[in-house]
């Protein structure tokens, strides 16, 4: 069986969702497709990085994401880290000729994501993108609706997303609420996920939905620019 090193780049909450992934994929594939080896953890925080280590068995822990670079035995680079941080990464692991996947957005702003793309356009590796409400319960079922002709011909459609996660006034303030940060608020947050089920259904309507690739970020960046370019004219935000 072939096997796969992996290199976590940040272990906030979403590098530990994408961790306990790779640890629990021999019980959802019987055989899994390769045997995953968690190598080395980085985060800035040097206390996160370290309960990598702990926690999920990752054999090294880092400061430096140029540490996971060097190895031989990492394949894929996993981005997890905050939105302005991922060009720097990306760019870097793509000239080091490692495999990629990368949680949403792709990048800081459609500028990013589009140098990012074109340089992924010269790289021989598999770039993936995780939006994961792409196989939420709601989404597999609107796909199994379209795919079945049930819908007919779809021409638009309306979703709301609805998130709880600053209504206690009293949560401190992070990057996420930080423009030159996250890019964007909850727009790219959150809109983010509305785009690219926007994407996935279209996608699925033209007989091509694919695994989310990162000219599938560079699309959602598009929808997102689009919705900022409109609310700064004054327009309702629909994306």
């Amino acid at each position: 069986m072939t096997e796969l090193g992996v290199g976590m780049v940040g272990y906030g909450f979403i590098g530990r969702v994408h961790t306990h992934a790779y640890l629990t994929l021999p019980l959802y594939y019987d055989p899994a497709p390769a045997q995953v080896r968690l190598v080395g953890v980085c985060d800035t925080d040097e206390k996160a990085a370290a309960k990598g280590v702990e926690q999920a068995g990752f054999e090294f822990a880092t400061t430096n994401y140029h540490d996971l670079l060097a190895r031989d035995d990492i394949q894929i680079i996993n981005c997890c880290t905050p939105n302005f941080q991922h060009r720097e990464l990306l760019i870097d692991a793509l000239k080091a000729g490692k495999h990629i996947y990368c949680d949403k957005p792709l990048a800081l702003n459609l500028a990013e994501a589009e140098e990012i793309c074109q340089l992924a356009k010269t790289v021989n590796t598999v770039q993936q993108m995780n939006f994961e409400c792409r196989n939420s319960a709601a989404m597999l079922r609107a796909k199994q609706m379209v795919e079945e002709g049930f819908l007919g011909d779809v021409f638009s459609f309306r979703t709301v997303y609805l998130h709880s996660g600053y209504v206690d006034a009293s949560r401190p303030m992070s990057w996420r609420t930080d423009f030159e940060k996250s890019g964007g608020g909850a727009i790219v947050d959150l809109g983010a996920h509305i785009a690219r089920i926007y994407n996935f259904l279209q996608a699925i309507v033209e007989g091509k939905p694919g695994n989310p690739s990162f000219e599938d970020g560079l699309a959602v960046h598009r929808v997102i620019d689009a919705a900022y370019r409109s609310a700064q004219q004054g327009a309702w935000v629909e994306i």
